[in-house]
């Protein structure tokens, strides 16, 4: 049961080449953090990987400062002495701003090899450059933001024919970069969820990542991944 519920991450794994910083949000953090070290654990076993490969923030009620994250992250200039080696940086809004922004460049460029995990209860305290960096999973449908609820509910009932809303809303209303990328967010937590369509998943982090750093066009990426749901 905890891989499959972590799969995605395995899948890319399996696939090679670099993978973008996870983000996994649960209310309740406690779970989250005993099922997720256990697939860790399970990760390095299958992969003949000893511990040592594993560099780890644990929770505490202690904020997290630059000095601690740089010191993490200085392991991930260095080849991994197997396939990989992961990070897991658990509750991550007690990050100051500073220890946030000194993580930046490695979450946008964490190099092959580095499998990047991280957790918290929901997006709050959490820079949106680094949400703009990571793939973010939601193992609670209640902690999605009002505006990933709405683009979900759509998605749900367009993909499994219930109604073509989605299609109309898109083509009717005007919306900002921002919103197209929140639409890519939701598309992405509805196949993570349903395990559907998970060969999308490496082109929206893509298009997503090119909405907001190249100004590519945000409708046209989002009309072309409602002409693929329904295949």
């Amino acid at each position: 049961m905890q891989v499959n519920k972590f799969n995605v991450l395995q899948q890319q794994i399996e696939k090679g080449g670099e993978i973008s910083p996870f983000l996994f949000l649960s209310p309740n953090l406690e779970i989250l953090h005993s099922e997720l070290m256990s697939f860790v654990v399970w990760l390095l076993s299958e992969y003949n990987i000893d511990l040592q490969s594993l560099f780890h923030i644990s929770d505490s009620t202690e904020a997290i400062k630059i000095e601690e994250i740089k010191k993490i992250i200085t392991n991930g200039e260095i080849k991994p002495r197997f396939q990989f080696q992961v990070f897991l940086i658990e509750n991550i809004s007690r990050m100051t701003v500073q220890a946030q922004n000194s993580c930046l460049k490695f979450f946008e460029e964490p190099w092959e090899g580095n499998i990047i995990l991280l957790t918290n209860s929901s997006q709050s305290g959490i820079l949106e450059t680094i949400l703009s960096r990571v793939q973010t999973i939601s193992l609670n449908k209640g902690i999605l933001s009002s505006g990933s609820e709405f683009y979900y509910d759509m998605i749900q009932s367009y993909s499994q024919m219930q109604s073509d809303e989605l299609v109309r809303y898109m083509f009717s209303a005007k919306l900002e970069k921002l919103e197209y990328v929140e639409f890519l967010k939701s598309l992405i937590e509805y196949i993570s969820r349903n395990k559907v369509h998970i060969d999308l998943l490496d082109e929206l982090h893509e298009d997503i990542n090119g909405i907001l750093k190249n100004n590519l066009q945000g409708k046209y990426i989002a009309d072309k991944y409602i002409m693929k749901l329904k295949k």
